[in-house]
Parts: C-alpha cells; structure tokens; sequence
C-alpha cells in the first residue's frame, strides 16, 4: 500500500495535468483563431453538449450494472 509519502508527487502531477490545454482546447483555439469567435463558441457547446451526454450514459450504465450485480453493498 502506498503511504502519504507520495501525496505531494500526486498533488503536483494532478495540478499539472490539469494546467496542460487538451486536445479539444487546442481544436476550439484553433477554430476561433481561423474562423471566429462564433466558431469558437459553437465548438465548445459541441465538446460541453458531448461531455455532459457521454458522462450521463456512463452513469446510466453504471448504475445499472450495479443494479443487476448479484453482489449488493448491502447484503449481509
């Protein structure tokens, strides 16, 4: 088991990680640079609109999976 030796790698990786733009920062950058702001603002509702779906049916998902788990948190 990891000890709270690590803790502050962990902190430093994790704010450094989410500092560094992505891949869909870089498009919507992109997109506003060469076609406008109005382009810009369109792709960000695309990626927002996408994320909120994707994470909506992974969470759907998930609770179902654990629905028809034979194994519940609960059983004694």
């Amino acid at each position: 088991m990891f000890g709270i030796e690590n803790y502050l790698g962990f902190v430093l990786a994790a704010i450094l990680l989410n500092l560094t733009p992505g891949t869909d920062s870089m498009y919507i950058i992109t997109r506003s640079v060469s076609q406008g702001q109005a382009a810009g603002i369109y792709s960000v509702l695309g990626i927002t609109s996408g994320t909120l779906v994707h994470t909506l049916l992974a969470a759907l998902g998930l609770s179902v999976l654990l629905a028809n788990s034979p194994y519940h948190l609960y059983a004694c």
